[in-house]
């Protein structure tokens, strides 16, 4: 990367600013030499001979002038155009003007982004060479960033028919009805990049918390409600009692993820071209929980078929799942300034990673004693991919003001509607694999500003 030099990082290169101080003296030096050795040149002391007539200059200048004591004085031709003295070279005994005729071997050509190169030093704040520092790509101590971001949410978690109205009907609750496609999640995102030497970076970045969560239920008044655990009411007949000829059913899905990356920035730009970049290898740690209860409940009613008492009883089914995954990364940034001050562009990154996942099912009911729990753990390979699209704009001085969409997409993770059992808890051995083949995708937007040093 070309950068331009500033006060800064003379003062941080000693040995440089030495080298600097020497060679002025030196030039300072042989210049002083060569003034005095061109007067002793012509110094009173040399003989008439060797020194130029006393009306050299003032003969040329009045339009003659004579080459020596009983020459043939000479007169300048009209056509033949003057010289001023500094492109002449001083007549000596038997020197004459000496004419140069110079030709433009080149011919003049356009410098490549002439117009913005000249608009952005122009431009508000800009300093040195503006394709570099309008563009953030010139060496700084550090620079902090913090953004709002607000994204949505695409997930392939399956959707569980779980409460019917009636034995054996029509369903009106499933795990899609708690859903978190339907919401946005709000959350900052922060990083503090450190230049640790000459167009390399170390950046520090967390985004986080991201939460999702929904709720739905359904109530009947009628104890109409029938349960996924015993067939809507078919097995056994009527169901069970915690979760069949039931009065409410509901269910409550919540998510969180956290993102924290280490990458290292090794920038790279040019000062005639707008484009500028980083080439992006980082470690990333991507902590994402899941939670999903569901819970039922049945008053006291007398049971329409064997018209016993029947209740009250209820349920509570409640599983946690935990992904870790942690990696390596790979990307590019590129940015093209559009106007002065104004840059657009974006990055990419993607990677592999190893997830470690823990899922813990916990149920609770009346005719259970104690808790039943059920612990699964197990390890997936992992991807994750992330896009940025970006733009900047210089506020003033090294302030700048960023915005634009963001999107990441998770493959390899498990989600806590695929780990639900739908045998019966009531019944043993109830075994529970863990489902690790889910997706997540987000996106949306961020707004936020930088400021470096």
């Amino acid at each position: 990367m070309m950068a331009n030099p500033t006060a800064r990082n003379v003062a941080r290169h000693r040995c440089p600013l030495m080298l600097i101080v020497l060679a002025g003296c030196t030039l300072a030096a042989g210049t002083s030499w060569a003034q005095s050795t061109f007067e002793k040149f012509y110094a009173p002391s040399d003989s008439m001979e060797s020194r130029p007539a006393a009306d050299t200059w003032e003969a040329y200048y009045s339009d003659t002038f004579s080459e020596s004591s009983g020459t043939t004085t000479r007169q300048a031709s009209p056509e033949q155009p003057l010289l001023p003295p500094a492109e002449m070279i001083p007549p000596g005994v038997s020197s004459q003007p000496v004419y140069y005729e110079m030709a433009a071997t080149h011919p003049p050509q356009e410098i490549p982004y002439e117009e913005e190169i000249i608009g952005s030093i122009s431009g508000p704040g800009h300093r040195g060479n503006a394709l570099i520092t309008a563009q953030r790509y010139d060496d700084h101590r550090f620079m902090w960033r913090a953004d709002y971001v607000r994204l949505g949410r695409d997930d392939s978690a399956d959707s569980i028919p779980l409460t019917s109205i009636g034995v054996d009907n029509f369903i009106v609750l499933s795990s899609a009805d708690a859903g978190l496609e339907d919401d946005d999640a709000q959350a900052a995102r922060g990083a503090l990049y450190l230049d640790l030497f000459h167009s390399f970076d170390l950046e520090l970045s967390w985004m986080g918390p991201l939460e999702w969560d929904n709720f739905a239920a359904v109530t009947s008044s009628t104890n109409s409600l029938y349960s996924i655990f015993s067939d809507f009411g078919l097995s056994p007949a009527q169901g069970f009692e915690e979760t069949d000829q039931a009065t409410d059913h509901s269910i409550f899905y919540k998510s969180q993820l956290n993102n924290y990356e280490l990458n290292t920035r090794y920038r790279w730009s040019h000062t005639t071209k707008p484009w500028t970049g980083a080439w992006i290898f980082g470690v990333r740690y991507v902590e994402l929980r899941e939670l999903l209860n569901h819970s039922t409940f049945a008053s006291e009613h007398i049971d329409p078929i064997t018209a016993e008492v029947r209740g009250p009883a209820e349920m509570d089914y409640v599983i946690n799942v935990d992904n870790d995954l942690v990696g390596f990364h790979f990307g590019l940034e590129a940015m093209r300034t559009v106007v002065p001050g104004l840059l657009i562009g974006g990055d990419v990154e993607a990677g592999v990673y190893g997830n470690s996942v823990k899922s813990n099912t916990r149920i609770t009911a009346t005719s259970i004693d104690g808790v039943n729990l059920d612990k699964q753990k197990d390890d997936q390979t992992a991807f994750v991919g992330e896009v940025n699209l970006t733009a900047i704009y210089r506020l003033f001085g090294e302030f700048y003001l960023r915005g634009g969409y963001q999107a990441m997409f998770i493959q390899g993770i498990s989600l806590a509607p695929d780990n639900f059992n739908r045998t019966s808890p009531f019944v043993t051995p109830r075994p529970s694999p863990l489902d690790t083949n889910g997706s997540l995708f987000l996106s949306g937007f961020h707004l936020g500003a930088e400021w470096q040093w």
